[in-house]
């Protein structure tokens, strides 16, 4: 389809503006080159490169592209695991807040030189309750089921859908968060009361307002529901187009692929007969937590439990108490909620040390590969 007039001015614009931000940065010695990078990106352990720095700045002035996904996708994971610690510790929902679904709904914004981004979040309220923070270290980019599929290392059991937006402008972005989440427009009202407009000045060049929002939405479940809601699956084709916004004003929508609006979707083909429970001694502390089928627990005072540790109290100390922390799970839910309750409790004497379980079946402690091919196929 041929460029109309404004269109081709403002690739002109677009490619002056490239050309410049490189000259810039082609200027500086590989020294201060990286000591500006640096600088701008300290908060992350994955840097963007200089063309990574350039593509960026493209997004957030001309909406071409994702600002945070042009990053890269470790830079992306990053990024989006931060606002995701960052809701854990100022984010307190209700039960008036919980989604019919079964999914906590949520926003934040952020802005700096580089970019304004919004990450809108889903939660699975199973798992939220017990979640802790997470590192990048701990997941692995699944990208031979989706590019937008991270998951655990350790059990493959849960992980995030991340699903970077093509940029908007405040208008495209209002317009879209409607359909999305509650009292959206309230929401955005005060969060761009007194905000200001990303952009940078570097020696001569100045990009001027870089007004793209760049939105990224993030599902945060268990792997049979990250799967049942990849956006590979339902995907189709945007043709270029006028649309007409609730202001009035008309806007040219470019040509692009576009998903429908992502939802954590139930597998109600996954049976729900595992639990989770908590070991104490006799003392009352807590000293393992297990999961598994609903009759798992009675290992812990038959003498001949698996755990050594467990074994060792209930000869020489007597019975442990068990107490079931929720039933009624899937497999990858009860793997999920041990693994976050093990982490929280990691400093406190725990027995679940790989030392203390030497015949543990390596596939009873995580969700398999050919248990994931098999989500894939329902």
């Amino acid at each position: 389809m041929a460029l109309t007039v404004s269109e081709k001015m403002q690739r002109r614009k677009q490619e002056k503006f490239k050309r410049e931000i490189s000259r810039v940065l082609s200027s500086r010695s590989a020294a201060r080159l990286n000591g500006f990078l640096g600088s701008l990106f300290q908060s992350y352990s994955f840097e963007p490169t200089a063309d990574q720095f350039v593509r960026m700045a493209l997004a957030s002035k001309f909406g071409v592209g994702n600002s945070v996904a042009e990053g890269g996708a470790s830079f992306l994971l990053e990024t989006c695991l931060q606002a995701f610690n960052m809701t854990l510790t100022t984010k307190k929902f209700s039960k008036a807040d919980l989604h019919p679904a079964g999914s906590y709904f949520h926003g934040m914004y952020d802005t700096n030189e580089l970019w304004s981004a919004s990450f809108l979040f889903e939660l699975d309220a199973k798992l939220w309750p017990h979640a802790t923070e997470v590192g990048v270290e701990e997941f692995f980019w699944a990208n031979n089921i989706s590019p937008y599929l991270f998951l655990d290392n350790a059990t493959q059991a849960f992980g995030f859908l991340i699903v970077p937006q093509p940029s908007m402008t405040l208008e495209e972005y209002r317009e879209y968060g409607r359909s999305y989440m509650t009292n959206w427009d309230a929401k955005v009202n005060k969060q761009f009361e007194n905000s200001r407009a990303a952009g940078f000045k570097l020696l001569d060049f100045d990009t001027g307002p870089m007004n793209y929002i760049s939105v990224v939405q993030i599902l945060f479940g268990t792997i049979d529901k990250l799967i049942n809601s990849l956006p590979d699956r339902d995907q189709h084709s945007v043709a270029h187009h006028s649309r007409r916004l609730s202001s009035g004003r008309v806007a040219s929508v470019r040509a692009h692929k576009r998903n429908n609006p992502l939802r954590l979707i139930v597998n109600n083909h996954v049976l729900t007969d595992h639990i989770v429970y908590c070991v104490r001694d006799l003392e009352g502390k807590v000293r393992y937590f297990g999961e598994g089928k609903r009759n798992r627990w009675q290992h812990v005072n038959s003498g001949v439990s698996h755990n050594r540790e467990i074994n060792r109290h209930y000869f020489t100390k007597g019975e442990l108490h068990v107490q079931i922390v929720k039933e009624g799970l899937t497999k990858s839910e009860a793997l999920s909620i041990e693994k976050f309750l093990i982490k929280k409790n990691s400093n406190s004497g725990l027995w679940n040390v790989k030392g203390n379980e030497p015949f543990n079946e390596v596939s009873d402690q995580m969700i398999t590969n050919q248990e994931i091919q098999g989500f894939l196929k329902l």
